[in-house]
């Protein structure tokens, strides 16, 4: 699969988390409803779908596009491991199942990431 449709998917599913986190904390096991930092993987997944968007509108610019979608993804990976270690990794609290779940769909991505640079670098190698 293409790494822009990955970051849409990815882009999307952070979304999903973050607006489930914010207006419906109690499906993820309670907390306070309408609480900004819970959509922090809204912050980090909508910028990412639309980089993916822009990476197909604008396949001059997708090499760039996408070593910033990474950058993003990196950002996602530590911000989602803030609430982590700040409330001590109890499960109990949203905060820290929101921010695992915003670690792994970042580091999945970032991976994914990385996995395609290094098979697009070694097809110029080969075709040059």
């Amino acid at each position: 699969m293409p790494i822009p449709i990955v970051a849409m998917v990815c882009g999307g599913l952070l979304v999903a988390l973050g607006v489930v986190a914010y207006a419906a904390p109690d499906l993820l096991g309670g907390g306070k409803s309408y609480q900004i930092s819970a959509l922090s993987p809204a912050f980090v997944g909508l910028p990412l779908e639309l980089l993916g968007v822009f990476s197909l509108i604008i396949p001059n610019l997708r090499k760039h596009l996408m070593h910033v979608a990474a950058m993003l993804g990196l950002f996602g990976v530590v911000g989602g491991l803030v609430p982590c270690f700040l409330r001590g990794f109890d499960f109990n609290e949203t905060a820290v199942k929101v921010g695992l779940g915003m670690t792994i769909l970042s580091g999945v991505f970032l991976i994914l990431c990385i996995k395609s640079f290094r098979d697009a670098r070694k097809a110029r190698e080969v075709g040059l």
